[in-house]
């Protein structure tokens, strides 16, 4: 900044200054030779501002703080030459001040300090209260305040001398060592050269770094042992954490004591001894590679990976492929954490997921359908595809009570022969799935049913559903309905709050009402991550911990008799289908046994697939025909006069198709005979219509909302013509729903809703659309809500749409509906915003939209 334009040495050291310098660090001089400090010195600190106004430095030389205030009357320009008479001597031009006042405004372009002695001092500026009151010096300049006393005139003060134990009236004649060129402590410097540069004359090493004050030259230049160019006074010369010795000595490097960084790799000393690699090869600096991993050391020491390690975390995958970005780009960039084996905690390790199974390591459910991917792995599902499906994992213990308990005994069904017995006579009673379903009616007194076997015994994860039923509020609390004692539990821990505990993972609660006399369904899943708690076939919004682990030895029981404790614990009510596996259930697998569409082995609730329930010839000549359903499906009636014609062949009996399953589980019609004589019918059953589907090749009633100031986008119907992405619809269409059909703008927050869509029968729905992701991969942001129709209050979560990806063509997405949406009207919201860098993008676009039950 500039001073004055006059010419001349003082202009220019006038003319420029250091801004703002009381808001800086303090500066510190050091090295104050020892003459100037025997007879004492005086500082004088040079300022000029671009506007009028008093600052102020502090001065600190050990002993004590020293504030003195300086003012400039004028604005730049205007501080030097200064008319007038310098009371301490200056020469013509400048004036100094010793002012105390903060707000003096007695002009002055220097502030003076006298009576200095330390070896060394700081100047930290203060600002002043009068005009600007900013600190900006120009320059400092140190003079001794006299010579120093020396009655022998050997070039030693005598106060030197006498304080480092020499003769002051003997210049060397006497005893040498009390003379310039004596040398005392025999570190290869005489004494006038400790005394010129401020070192000890009786230690051999002033400031201990091990190297002698002789052969520390102070030239900035390392020689060689005998003239190392360092500092006397300061152990680390080049400030790289090294005591200039440890450098010199080659303990275990020879480096530079004078260079922080001896090779130039911009990775110092200090750090490169820390990691193993060599302060003396640039191979092994930032851009080097000394494991040869993909990753450049300085890479590794921001990530805090070992250099020397090409695979840190030691999961298979070299560190420079693990990017920590948390986005799975393919196996050269995989975005896993290269300092945690298993990124996402899916029980997979990085490298089975990304070399074996091809899955996201950085994603616990690859495709999203609710299952980890390690439990899709375990069940022979692809974890890579959301409507892939295994047949549901057997269970380890299941009790369907249908045998009704005879001889006392009831039978587990799951194969492995934990049967259970029945104490205290439980009343047989019809169970929640229909005809053929029973169930068993506790007492709460001593009813029960006990396996004698330990079920949960560390197991990682699991799975535990029943149903239950009362008609009247339990007695007392901790209430006993399903478990394993000290290990995995399901009770009433009191009349309103139904309880899942593990001994890993403590309490999860569902608060429920005082009694339930309709039949409700209860499920709890356990993964390494988390559990999840179900009524219903819906899980609840509280997850608790993890209870990988949990175990103990009391036997699994049924209605009491040892739950929540070791005894006791009754429960009143009626309890059905109990059931333990030692995998966890996919949502869809849970509102499946909710709705009794399955049972817990996994197939429908007859053996033979659709069971047959009546079948019967009414008084009015129709066949009555009633099956056992599902609400997830539709179902047709066939007929054909004989069996000779393959099932496929079968026609159709008109008034009797498309009939959707019941939600009791049972499904009914009444018919013509549809043939003369005699014949055979059949039910064909479907999985149900799509429950909303749009090409937008016409408008169907979405609605375009601009939801930000500017407008520079919104949704617009019709073909594509951005600069990048798609120029048709999917399938060569000719519309689809895009942010712009040209290039999306900036700063714009755009949302597409969708007409209401009827969820109301169905217990799972799933979203399906084409989509084309093209945007400049980190400014923009892509999301799909669900919304109730009737008030538009956003139902579950809202789901992000990965922006980063960069769609090549048309791309089929598909998003299991939020559980909150389900049982209502709702409407779909699509909504993209962008940031404020222009860009050449198409943005988002849209097409062939489908909502179905998966």
């Amino acid at each position: 900044t500039n001073g004055g334009d006059n010419s001349g040495g003082d202009a220019q050291m006038m003319q420029g200054y250091l801004d703002n310098f009381h808001d800086r660090s303090p500066i510190e001089v050091s090295g104050i030779p020892a003459s100037f400090q025997a007879s004492g010195y005086e500082l004088r600190v040079y300022h000029n501002t671009d506007s009028g106004g008093t600052m102020g430095f502090t001065v600190d030389d050990g002993g004590g703080l020293v504030t003195h205030y300086s003012h400039q009357a004028g604005g730049s320009g205007s501080n030097y030459p200064l008319a007038g008479v310098d009371p301490f001597g200056g020469a013509v031009g400048y004036i100094g001040s010793q002012d105390t006042n903060p707000a003096t405004t007695t002009p002055s372009n220097y502030t003076i300090f006298r009576g200095l002695t330390g070896s060394s001092f700081t100047i930290r500026g203060v600002r002043g209260t009068a005009g600007d009151t900013r600190a900006r010096p120009n320059g400092f300049q140190i003079m001794a305040s006299g010579p120093s006393a020396d009655q022998d005139q050997d070039g030693l003060a005598d106060s030197w001398e006498t304080a480092n134990g020499l003769d002051p009236a003997d210049d060397g004649t006497v005893d040498i060592d009390n003379g310039p060129e004596g040398d005392p402590d025999n570190d290869g410097s005489s004494n006038l050269e400790e005394y010129e540069r401020g070192t000890d004359p009786r230690n051999d090493d002033s400031d201990g770094d091990g190297l002698a004050d002789g052969v520390e030259s102070a030239t900035g230049v390392f020689v060689g042992t005998d003239d190392t160019g360092t500092e006397p006074l300061d152990g680390d010369s080049d400030g790289d954490g090294l005591p200039d010795g440890e450098e010199v000595s080659a303990d275990p490097f020879a480096t530079d004591p004078n260079e922080a960084d001896t090779d130039g790799d911009q990775l110092g000393d200090a750090l490169e001894l820390e990691l193993g690699t060599d302060p003396l090869d640039q191979v092994s600096g930032p851009d080097g590679d000394a494991d040869s991993d993909g990753s450049p050391n300085l890479d590794e020491v921001l990530a805090g990976t070992n250099p020397n390690n090409e695979d840190t975390d030691g999961d298979g995958l070299a560190d420079g492929v693990e990017t920590n970005t948390g986005v799975f780009i393919s196996e050269s960039d995989t975005g896993s954490n290269p300092l945690n084996t298993d990124s996402d905690s899916d029980g997979l390790t990085d490298t089975v997921e990304v070399q074996t199974h091809v899955t996201n390591p950085n994603e616990a459910d690859s495709d999203g359908d609710g299952r980890d991917d390690a439990v899709e792995i375990e069940s022979g599902s692809d974890p890579n595809d959301a409507l892939s499906r295994s047949r549901m994992p057997q269970p380890t213990g299941y009790w369907s009570f249908d045998d009704q308990g005879a001889g006392g005994v009831t039978a587990d069904l799951s194969g492995v022969g934990n049967e259970g017995t029945l104490n205290g006579g439980p009343e047989i009673v019809e169970g929640p799935c229909g005809p053929g379903d029973f169930a068993l009616k506790f007492d709460g007194l001593d009813d029960s049913v006990t396996t004698g076997v330990s079920l949960f015994t560390g197991g990682d994860t699991f799975t535990m559903s029943g149903w239950i039923r009362y008609e009247a509020a339990q007695i007392g609390d901790r209430i006993g309905l399903f478990g394993q004692n000290d290990a995995v539990e399901f009770g009433l821990i009191n009349p309103t709050t139904l309880q899942h505990w593990t001994n890993v993972g403590g309490a999860l609660n569902a608060t429920v009402a005082a009694s339930s006399p309709e039949w409700m369904h209860i499920a709890v899943t356990g993964t390494p991550r988390e559990r999840v708690f179900y009524v219903n076939g819906v899980a609840e919004a509280n997850v608790g911990p993890s209870s990988a682990g949990s175990s103990s030895t009391f036997s699994f029981n049924i209605g009491g008799a040892g739950i929540f404790d070791a005894s006791g614990n009754w429960f009143r009510g009626e309890i059905d289908d109990v059931a333990v596996w030692d995998q966890v259930l996919a949502p869809d697998e849970i509102a499946l046994l909710a709705s009794c569409a399955i049972s817990p082995l996994g197939s429908p609730r007859s053996e033979l697939g659709i069971e047959i329930t009546e079948f019967a010839r009414t008084s009015e000549g129709q066949i009555s025909i009633s099956w056992k359903s599902r609400p997830d499906k539709q179902y047709d009636v066939l007929s054909n006069p004989n069996l000779s014609v393959a099932r496929e062949d079968w026609a159709e009996v008109a008034g009797a198709q498309d009939i959707r399953g019941d939600v009791s589980g049972i499904s009914s019609v009444s018919l013509a005979p549809p043939f003369e004589g005699s014949g055979y019918l059949a039910i064909r059953e479907e999985s149900l219509p799509p429950l909303f589907e749009d090409d937008f090749e016409t408008d169907t009633g979405w609605v375009a909302i601009v939801n930000d100031a500017l407008g520079n986008t919104n949704w617009e119907r019709g073909s594509p013509n951005g600069t990048t992405g798609p120029l048709t619809g999917a399938d060569d269409s000719s519309n689809a729903w895009c942010t712009n059909l040209g290039d999306f703008g900036v700063d714009s927050d755009v949302t597409l809703r969708s007409p209401a869509i009827d969820l109301t029968t169905v217990a799972a729905a799933e979203l399906s659309f084409a989509a084309y992701r093209d945007g400049d991969g980190f400014g923009d942001f892509a999301s799909v809500r669900f919304l109730r129709a009737a008030d538009q209050v956003q139902l579950g979560a809202e789901i992000p749409l990965d922006m980063a990806s960069f769609d090549p063509d048309w791309t089929t997405l598909t998003i299991p509906l939020v559980a909150e949406a389900i049982g209502e009207n709702i409407l779909i919201e699509f909504n993209f915003t962008s940031d404020s860098s222009p860009d050449a993008f198409s943005g988002l676009s849209l097409d062939n939209m489908r909502v179905a039950v998966p």
